[in-house]
């Protein structure tokens, strides 16, 4: 074998006293480096991998790389203590993969062409930093280009229909799209909540661009009239405003699956992405299905995109029209289980009539499409605050963000469903924060960023994030509410209740917010208005179903104590997924030390039980 054109590379082991590793590579070139790294987009908001980074790669300079295991990791990295078991805790395998992810991520884009490179092989954890010869310059040696890393937002599609009654069906292409190109390697989509914030404003795209911190900008419109279709497509360079690719493509409407594979397949040629070898991307086949289907499950989601009670209800009825003309659709499996999750999380509907069906279709989803990862987030969330069992749940989200780092509602669901409630804040916070990065606009990621903050006790920084969130959109309802809680855990009961009441006029029905409502005025001493909102809860469950912990909330602000802790019982044994919130609410801090409080934090934090909704 000629390696004669093969890197620089040897053992780390091979150093002593003030000696360097290498002779070509300095240990100040290595730290140099590694601040390059840190300080890259790919590590942005990755705290943690930082310290795993900086970790192994100070062993690995200092001849301790023999003393690298991951159970060294856990007790230097995690603080886990002495008990920690890496066969029961996956964590620090699951951060290696995530870690190699990034550095490979660093490496294609920002660190491209660098001629030092810190690497942490696959099979162990020792770094390993490696002198590359200097690339040629462009023009001479392999034309070939090198792939590097990109960047894209699909912008919402125009409707250009006769009657421009189409707006679903041309937001649905788009996010199909989105869907399609997020399966590319080394091809980083922007989220759809954040893109769809521009939708009608008509801003230039590269303030668009700039604004969401990507390259190019695809965007488009659909006319569609009886069966036909026609899509106009264009892909522009962010930088320089130019035109990259464009084109139109005419269609009976039962050829929508073919346009959107060859539109896919157009964007990564054009942006010249590649896998090894310099072979061209293979876009996955799109799944042809029954139209009507498509039609009916594009429908669902423009409601299950608005993130309300009606939306939901209204989103889960499409949802199964389109499995009755398609019983294989994945993706609407997949949506009637998110909905019912969050429609019982947000105590709209109950839990035995929601978690079993949530669990059911997500497991339908994974059945019909294996690849479908994104139908393990609710899965892995029940199994969390709904189950109780803790431990699986974390190496559930670790292992849906092995596979998909770049999915945010992942990192969003892992921050506030299983970090937060088990008091790992600071992971939570970073969570929370890495979805934000990667999909900066969407509300509901930046009013949990806010509400992280507020649960870990940081009110000052909940208060600006919520505060920032509302100058994204004045009327989010849910901002208002955790923005009112947090000041209210400053004390300002005044300007709390005028921002509840802002929320309950936006939210309608949202039963969330009139407990915090309630809470507010018993601690503000406004007694009477706090009964008179108990009274309405009352009132309202001889028509609907309310959670026992809007009741707690105004119990625990009335301090009826007796109340509060049948309500709280009764949460628990129904297994409402906001319990997991309440245990660590500080509006609950004066009844923390409760023996009664005591029990019920150990029954749902430390004792894994039997699945109350069917096998995991």
């Amino acid at each position: 074998m000629n390696h004669r054109n093969q890197p620089s590379t040897r053992d780390s082991t091979r150093r002593s006293g003030g000696r360097d590793v290498y002779p070509t590579i300095s240990s100040k070139e290595i730290q140099e480096e590694l601040n390059r790294i840190f300080n890259s987009g790919a590590f942005a908001n990755s705290d943690r991998m930082k310290r795993f980074l900086k970790f192994v790669v100070d062993q690995s300079l200092h001849g301790k790389d023999h003393d690298l295991s991951e159970y060294s990791i856990g007790l230097q990295v995690y603080d886990r203590d002495h008990a920690f078991d890496p066969r029961l805790d996956s964590i620090v395998r699951v951060d290696a993969a995530r870690l190699r992810s990034k550095l490979r991520e660093f490496y294609d884009s920002d660190g491209s062409g660098r001629r030092i490179r810190i690497e942490i092989p696959k099979g162990g954890y020792k770094a390993i930093f490696t002198d590359r010869p200097r690339r040629p310059p462009e023009g001479s040696g392999n034309p070939k280009e090198t792939s590097k890393a990109k960047t894209i937002a699909v912008l919402p599609f125009s409707d250009l229909s006769p009657q421009r009654d189409q707006e679903y069906f041309s937001d649905g292409i788009a996010e199909e799209l989105m869907f399609a190109l997020s399966r590319v390697p080394r091809l980083r989509v922007v989220s759809q909540t954040s893109v769809f914030a521009f939708k009608g404003k008509g801003i230039d795209v590269r303030d668009i661009g700039s604004q969401l911190g990507v390259e190019n900008i695809l965007e488009g419109s659909v006319r569609k009239a009886g069966q036909k279709l026609r899509i106009t497509v264009r892909l522009t360079d962010v930088a320089s405003g130019f035109n990259i690719w464009s084109e139109v493509f005419t269609c009976e409407l039962t050829d929508v699956f073919a346009v959107q594979e060859e539109i896919a397949r157009s964007v990564a040629e054009a942006l010249r992405l590649t896998v090894a070898g310099g072979a061209p991307v293979q876009i996955s086949r799109s799944r042809a299905c029954n139209v009507n289907a498509f039609n009916q499950y594009l429908i669902g989601r423009a409601f299950w995109n608005k993130q309300t009670e009606p939306g939901f209800r209204a989103a889960i009825t499409h949802f199964e029209n389109c499995l009755k003309e398609d019983p294989g659709y994945a993706k609407a499996y997949f949506g009637i289980s998110d909905c019912y999750r969050k429609l019982e999380f947000w105590g709209l509907i109950r839990p035995m009539d929601a978690l079993p069906r949530a669990k059911e279709a997500a497991h339908k989803a994974l059945e019909m499409d294996g690849s479908l990862i994104e139908a393990k987030v609710p899965i892995a969330a029940i199994t969390a605050v709904n189950e109780w069992k803790w431990a699986q749940a974390d190496s559930m989200f670790q292992n849906i963000l092995s596979f998909h780092p770049d999915y945010a509602p992942a990192h969003q669901a892992y921050a506030m469903m299983c970090l937060a409630p088990m008091r790992r804040f600071d992971e939570a916070i970073e969570h929370i924060q890495i979805a934000k990065h990667l999909d900066p606009l969407a509300l509901l990621i930046n009013a949990h960023v806010g509400g992280a903050f507020y649960l870990a006790g940081r009110y000052d920084e909940a208060v600006e994030q919520l505060q920032n969130t509302l100058e994204l959109e004045p009327n989010y309802h849910l901002a208002h509410m955790v923005l009112a809680v947090a000041l209210g855990e400053k004390g300002m009961f005044d300007e709390a209740v005028a921002v509840l009441q802002r929320a309950r006029t936006l939210a309608g029905e949202i039963m969330p917010i009139r407990g915090a409502l309630g809470n507010i005025y018993a601690r503000a001493g406004r007694i009477a208005e706090a009964e008179a909102v108990l009274a309405e809860l009352v009132g309202l469950q001889h028509a609907r179903y309310v959670s026992p912990l809007d009741f707690a909330l105004i119990y625990a602000g009335l301090k009826k104590e007796e109340e509060v802790f049948q309500c709280l019982n009764q949460a628990a044994t129904d297994r409402c997924g906001r319990l997991a919130w309440t245990l660590i609410d500080p509006r609950y801090e004066g009844l923390r030390s409760d023996p009664r409080f005591v029990k019920l934090s150990n029954q749902v934090r430390h004792r894994p039980s039997k699945s109350a909704t069917g096998s995991a």
